[in-house]
């Protein structure tokens, strides 16, 4: 939920259930036990955003913006695609050709994107208490930040954020 120049947003994450000395769970069948945990992710915009940016990436954070979204129509286009494939299936069950689908229409530039600028947005809500890398290893796993209500939010307190900061 967007609160002017930030965002909490909250998700349901699965981890591996462990033991006391830490050690991970596992079935009688073999496979890994997992609990399902909440998660909370705080997210700002502030002038100090693309500095943050900038500082991890080396590149500049409204250009990379102007690139993605240019990118956008394709992925709108080619995501009607990616709607017919089951995400849910086991990965082993997943045929060739849906593999190829989502390779196809997955853009590595836009996930690295996201993925910077989630990091610099919570980074910016925490006053840059934690380094870039330790952001995105415990707060940024891969089922939020291919979470398409997760993107969107971001995007539109990016949007709101550049218009604030920059009067476009």
């Amino acid at each position: 939920m967007i609160y002017g120049d930030r965002i909490v947003y909250r998700f349901e994450e699965e981890v591996p259930k462990t033991n006391e000395k830490g050690e991970t769970l596992i079935s009688d069948s073999g496979e890994i036990l997992t609990d399902k945990k909440q998660k909370t992710l705080n997210l700002g915009f502030t002038a100090l955003t693309p500095i943050y940016y900038k500082n991890a990436t080396g590149k500049e954070l409204l250009v990379d913006f102007s690139l993605v979204a240019a990118e956008g129509k394709k992925l709108e286009e080619n995501d009607k695609k990616l709607k017919a494939i089951d995400l849910q299936t086991n990965i082993d069950e997943l045929s060739k050709e849906n593999i190829e689908k989502i390779a196809e229409n997955t853009s590595l530039s836009s996930l690295e994107f996201f993925i910077n600028v989630a990091a610099a947005m919570i980074k910016t809500a925490e006053n840059g208490r934690r380094s870039y890398e330790q952001i995105i290893a415990e707060d940024l796993s891969s089922g939020v930040i291919l979470d398409g209500t997760f993107i969107q939010e971001i995007t539109q307190l990016l949007c709101f954020g550049v218009k604030k900061n920059y009067r476009l």
